[in-house]
């Protein structure tokens, strides 16, 4: 009896069969992967172009002129498309508000920059830095001067009428050296008053022009370098009337002279000394009525 022959050998042709079907899937799988990337496509591109339509009719219903807002709309646009996930289901959700969006990205672009524009003449403590502490000091030392040059005159007519001596001469010119301190005093806390009075209206023009400019709308005219003009101007007012305004708000009397003569007659102690009213009046007596208005000064005190 003959052996039974062998099985046939199949598995090439199996082999090849399977090849077969996988080339056949990844076939069905690249075209199928090649059409959602077409209808994603073609949705992504519709959706970008729609979006940057109705982009343009948000600008015009706002009153503005879409064409000047071109680069803004596609712009904003472009960071959209961007930020779709590759093969999104609805890539138009990512597009929506598209013209809201451009407007206030463009709106809010143009409120800081005008911002940093005013703070750059306007800053922190501009005003103080364009109205320095030391802006009143000749003005302030000039009344100064000026008025202690009258006290010092009463004095001199009262020792030069023969009034007082010489002792009580020093003594009343100490008493006005004492009142310098106050006077002084008195003159910088007035001068400082008048300064804060041009810084205070330099902030106010300032702090409008900022808020102007965080209140700025797309399509208003504004300039900011129109608020740098008109500090310019507020600043040069303020300096050419400083010293008026400063002669205006400082009285005539920082120095009394109502007790000089009591100073003067206790520094040179019990006189003789003839006391002429005028003189302590401050002005000279008519020599004529010598006679009539001189008593002694020790009268007087």
């Amino acid at each position: 009896m003959s052996a039974p022959a062998a099985p046939k050998d199949n598995s090439v042709e199996l082999a090849n069969i399977e090849a077969q079907r996988a080339r056949e899937e990844r076939e069905r799988l690249a075209t199928q992967e090649q059409q959602q990337r077409q209808r994603f496509e073609g949705s992504l591109n519709s959706s970008y172009s729609s979006a940057i339509d109705d982009a343009r009719n948000y600008f015009l219903q706002r009153g503005l002129n879409p064409d000047d807002y071109s680069s803004v709309i596609q712009r904003a646009a472009t960071s959209a498309r961007n930020k779709v996930p590759d093969m999104a289901s609805a890539p138009g959700t990512y597009f929506d508000n598209l013209g809201a969006t451009a407007f206030d990205q463009e709106q809010g672009g143009k409120r800081a920059q005008y911002l940093r524009d005013i703070n750059g003449f306007a800053g922190d403590g501009f005003a103080t830095k364009r109205i320095t502490s030391d802006a009143d000091d000749a003005t302030l030392e000039a009344i100064l001067q000026e008025q202690r040059q009258t006290a010092d005159g009463y004095i001199k007519n009262l020792l030069e009428r023969g009034v007082i001596t010489g002792g009580g001469y020093d003594a009343a010119t100490r008493d006005l050296e004492n009142q310098t301190y106050g006077a002084k005093s008195r003159l910088n806390e007035l001068g400082n008053i008048e300064l804060e009075k041009g810084r205070s209206k330099a902030n106010e023009i300032a702090n409008r022009g900022k808020t102007s400019a965080s209140n700025y709308t797309l399509g208003q005219t504004f300039d900011p370098y129109a608020i740098s003009t008109e500090l310019d101007s507020a600043f040069g007012d303020f300096f050419a009337n400083l010293g008026g305004n400063l002669r205006s708000a400082i009285p005539a009397n920082l120095f009394s002279t109502s007790g000089l003569a009591g100073v003067a007659g206790a520094g040179m102690g019990a006189q003789n000394t003839k006391f002429d009213p005028a003189a302590l009046a401050g002005v000279f007596a008519d020599p004529a009525n010598d006679d009539e208005e001189e008593r002694s000064l020790l009268s007087a005190f």
